[in-house]
């Protein structure tokens, strides 16, 4: 399968299948099928050359106004045969099969290339500069220079040049060259052309290393990654060598999240993603399809996961498939790339928040692996400060990430990988300000921590039919404490299983079926006060009689199955209905969930695209505590609306834009009413479903892919998020709702290898629930506030500017990247909240972080 553009030329190149002929005993023909990758014989790899020096007349669109037809781009399928008529046999060659006669001169006289039969005497390899990678079918030109001079000085002659193709390790040879200067030339796109002249002696055989250097400034190593066509409404992917140019998030690729539309700005920068409307913890992130407890270390500076290890991101906002369930909000899905097979190769990266050393290589000629491990020293910066002041930090904020992968090949197409990978954060301050309130005096500790490991086969089971099996293991830990009284720990041991079973029907008909396990066992240890639920403010202000306390453990199992079909009645249409079935055990529910995606393209360049689906979340431990929380609780349900157009204006410059709709059921909220405890006592119920929310709005996206040295978009959400608590009758702005999210991102590339980008964010400002007075309580001689209309409210807007310079140096076998990342250019003082006096009769901003710049260098091979 190819595409062929408007001028003729072939690109996206993917094998589909190979077949094979013979004959039986009797003298019929058989034919066999095979996958592409069980090819033992490089077929395969020899169509492939063909089919790229192939050039076509470009297809034409007839219409009434073009009836002669207009150039215009097409897949279509295209087959290449080879005959065999001769079979192969092997034998011990001789020395005089290599021997060539000094006075033959017939050999060194002759202005043509011999055949491959005779000795090579001319062989090497081609090696990307600065990363030392090989490079395979690249094709390499060997010319008379001779031949060449003399075509310089306009004189007739004929020269071809002899061509021959790097292999998979690189390696290229020509045989029977004769004594003489030649010159050598490559020509590929995305690298720097190449010219040298060689002087070969008569009877000896040279043998070179060239290095080739790309045009890339792409500081990470750059890939080529097979992505499935969208099957969803609305779905967006970020290459891993735009990622690197984006400022404000330190190469992060998935905090680039954060500046998609839809994406709400979470309060100092941190890693909540909230995604069109949804409370944070609606929105799930997977890793190779797995759920991943937690992706960012605390603060949202940055993710567990590098962007190193990564082959690329996926967002969902929203009416995604059925392959993804218990969640209400989006999904984020980070793929963990393959360790290069060829080559050890790595990187050490420091900056001024952390610093991070990566490897991968070759085990063997079917294994290889990768690792990587990161420490912030953040610490090791505000102990000095601490010092001189009254804070006694036994750790300041510090956090570590490791992780490794091994991959290898299996007979037959089947590929396995063992991914391991952990996280741990931790904060400790001790306080012991004797007019601090006794029940925060003693500090604050905070540790999040986590490890995974996860399994992978992949196997083929017929040229129509693959199997993917996946396993994980995870073990989260999270713990708070405020002085003596505060406190939670939560211990998670969680197994994960996922079978998915994809099946081509039928040229038109795809299939994809399977299991989403989840097994969960939980301990709980909880001291503290009410946490206030979303829509309501906490006053701080709690005598030490009134805390709540649970100490639970428990498990359980969360089953479910999906079914997917990929349908296309004609070309230019593609239907993907689903259905999902989870069984919550906790709650003792089961939801039965139907997906819908529709993608119509009307035209070449516009594409409509629908969408709309079911969705359903179980409540959290603490709110079906019996003590804490409401046991009666059920799940709760969006449906999402989502329909939209994108055009391609050009090959690298595109629009999407895009109306959704959230209907939220069911919705947990805090209520005034009672309920029959275990006990048969009457207490207060304290949650209820009887919540309801909606959310609607509108999304743009323009964008311009990487190419003429320049990358960037602008994204824009016009939205409004509200939510209706239980017993009442008004509707309320959601505590992250933000009218008008503008984000707008342009990285260019200059001479002698500087990159600049810039990024500028527009963000309407949070509502919150102003305090109008206060009342003086005698008997704990503290002012308690009196609050106005829930998140009546709203802070003030959000704008800041980021910038990020980038220089690179490419040695034979290394390379240097200097880059200085400096957020919040023009010092913006952006409002985070808002402090009150101890009366609340004065209010003043809690202000955001000012400029911060990050500088940085890396040395990878």
């Amino acid at each position: 399968e190819m595409d062929v553009d408007t001028i003729g030329v072939t690109s996206n190149i993917l094998p589909i299948r190979v077949i094979y002929y013979s004959y039986d005993e009797e003298g019929y023909l058989v034919e066999t099928r095979g996958l592409p990758e069980e090819d033992p014989w490089g077929f395969v790899d020899a169509a492939l050359l063909a089919v790229q020096e192939y050039a076509f007349e470009p297809a034409l669109l007839i219409s009434d106004e073009n009836p002669e037809g207009l150039p215009t781009p097409v897949r279509m399928q295209w087959s290449v045969g080879f005959v065999i008529e001769e079979e192969e046999y092997e034998r011990i060659a001789d020395e005089t099969d290599y021997q060539v006669e000094e006075n033959d001169e017939s050999l060194e006289n002759s202005d043509e290339i011999v055949t491959q039969e005779l000795p090579v005497n001319f062989d090497g390899v081609l090696i990307e500069r600065g990363s030392r990678s090989t490079l395979a079918s690249f094709f390499v030109e060997l010319t008379p220079t001779s031949c060449l001079q003399e075509e310089e000085e306009n004189q007739e002659i004929s020269c071809d040049p002899v061509v021959t193709v790097s292999d998979e390790n690189g390696y290229f040879f020509f045989a029977g060259v004769p004594a003489g200067e030649w010159t050598i030339q490559i020509n590929e796109t995305g690298y720097e052309s190449f010219s040298t002249e060689e002087s070969i002696a008569f009877g000896t055989r040279l043998e070179v290393r060239y290095l080739i250097e790309g045009t890339s400034r792409d500081a990470f190593r750059s890939s080529t990654v097979a992505t499935a066509p969208p099957r969803e409404a609305t779905r967006h992917e970020i290459s891993m060598t735009e990622i690197a140019r984006i400022p404000g998030t330190n190469n992060d690729a998935l905090r680039v999240v954060q500046n998609l539309p839809g994406v709400s700005r979470s309060s100092f920068g941190g890693g909540d993603v909230i995604i069109r409307g949804s409370a944070p913890e609606d929105t799930l992130f997977f890793v190779n399809d797995m759920y991943i407890p937690l992706m960012y270390h605390f603060g949202g500076l940055r993710a567990v996961i590098p962007t190193e290890l990564l082959s690329g991101v996926t967002f969902y906002p929203g009416a995604y498939g059925a392959e993804y369930g218990r969640a209400m909000g989006g999904i984020v899905e980070a793929e963990i790339n393959t360790p290069r097979a060829e080559v050890v190769s790595g990187f050490i990266d420091s900056n001024l928040i952390d610093s991070s050393i990566f490897i991968e290589a070759p085990i063997t000629e079917n294994i290889s692996f990768q690792a990587h491990a990161r420490r912030s020293y953040i610490d090791a910066i505000l102990r000095p400060i601490a010092k001189s002041t009254d804070l006694q930090l036994t750790t300041a904020p510090r956090y570590w990430d490791w992780q490794f992968k091994l991959q290898g090949d299996l007979p037959r197409g089947s590929r396995w990988n063992l991914f391991y990978y952990a996280s741990d954060d931790l904060f400790d301050l001790v306080l012991d300000d004797e007019d601090m309130d006794p029940a925060f005096r003693g500090g604050l500790r905070l540790q999040t921590r986590f490890q995974a490991v996860q399994g992978e086969l992949i196997t083929p089971i017929n040229e129509n039919t693959e199997n993917s099996f996946r396993l994980q293991y995870s073990v989260p830990h999270f713990n708070f404490s405020m002085g003596s009284e505060i406190y939670f720990d939560i211990d998670v041991i969680q197994y994960s299983i996922r079978d998915t079973i994809t099946h081509q029907l039928s040229p038109n008909i795809e299939l994809r079926t399977g299991v989403d396990v989840l097994y969960e066992d939980v301990s709980v240890a909880i001291r503290s006060p009410m946490p206030p639920q979303e829509g309501q403010e906490d006053d701080n202000a709690f005598d030490s009689d009134e805390f709540l306390e649970i100490d639970v453990e428990g498990n359980g199992i969360l089953p479910a199955a999906f079914l997917s079909l990929d349908l296309k009645p004609v070309e230019e249409l593609m239907i993907i209905p689903g259905v999902r079935v989870d069984h919550f055990q906790r709650v003792d529910q089961t939801s039965f969930d139907l997906r819908l995606a529709i993608r119509y393209q009307i035209t070449e360049p516009l594409l409509l695209k629908l969408g709309s689906g079911s969705f359903h979340q179980m409540p959290t431990y603490d709110q079906t505590d019996d003590s804490f929380g409401n046991p009666e609780l059920g799940l709760q349900e969006a449906i999402h609306y989502t329909g939209g157009l994108e055009y391609a204006f050009t090959e690298f410059l595109s629009g999407q834009f895009e109306l959704f709709y959230k209907d939220l059921n069911d919705r947990i909220s805090g209520t005034t009413e009672t309920r029959i405890n275990e006990d048969g006592n009457r207490v207060p119920a304290i949650y209820s479903n009887d919540g309801e929310g909606r959310v609607y709005g509108a999304e743009f996206l323009f964008r311009h892919s990487l190419a003429n040295n320049f990358f960037g978009w602008i994204a824009y959400t016009l939205s409004r998020s509200e939510r209706l608590d239980a017993g009442e009758t008004q509707w309320r702005l959601f505590d992250y709702d933000q009218t008008h999210i503008f984000t707008a991102i342009a990285s260019y590339d200059l001479p002698k290898r500087w990159t600049i980008g810039a990024r500028w964010r527009y963000v309407s400002g949070n509502p919150f629930t102003p305090i109008s007075g206060s009342v003086f309580d005698t008997d704990y001689e503290v002012y308690l506030p009196i609050y106005a209309e829930a998140n009546s409210g709203r802070q003030d807007p959000f704008h800041q500017l980021d910038l990020r310079i980038d220089k690179k140096w490419v040695y034979d076998y290394w390379r240097l990247n200097a880059y200085l990342d400096v957020q919040n250019v023009y010092n913006r003082a952006n409002q985070e909240s808002v402090n009150y006096s101890y009366d609340y009769s004065e209010t003043a901003p809690i202000r955001g972080l000012p400029i911060f710049p990050s500088l940085g260098l890396r040395g990878s091979f």
